[in-house]
């Protein structure tokens, strides 16, 4: 199974940063053949969805399907799990 890594729509090459409205998931493949390239410029892709910032019950609801302890360190990272952590 090819695990999802997140995207920048807008690279961190050109400016872009990490947040909600700026990630998309993609297969590890996509990911790299967009590379640092908006996707104006690779033009076979586009985005299934726009961005956006889920609510806390839309994130709480979708974590549940995850089995615990099974995340990639970025996604902790990225979900800001770790400023939650008691």
């Amino acid at each position: 199974m090819n695990a999802l890594t997140y995207d920048h729509v807008h690279p961190r090459a050109r400016g872009g940063i990490t947040s909600w409205d700026n990630i998309v998931t993609a297969c590890g493949k996509c990911n790299r053949k967009k590379a640092a390239r908006s996707l104006k410029d690779v033009h076979d892709m586009q985005l299934k969805k726009l961005p956006k910032e889920p609510t806390w019950p839309e994130l709480h609801n979708k974590a549940r399907s995850f089995p615990p302890n099974d995340m990639h360190d970025h996604w902790a990272d990225y979900l800001r799990l770790n400023d939650y952590q008691a």
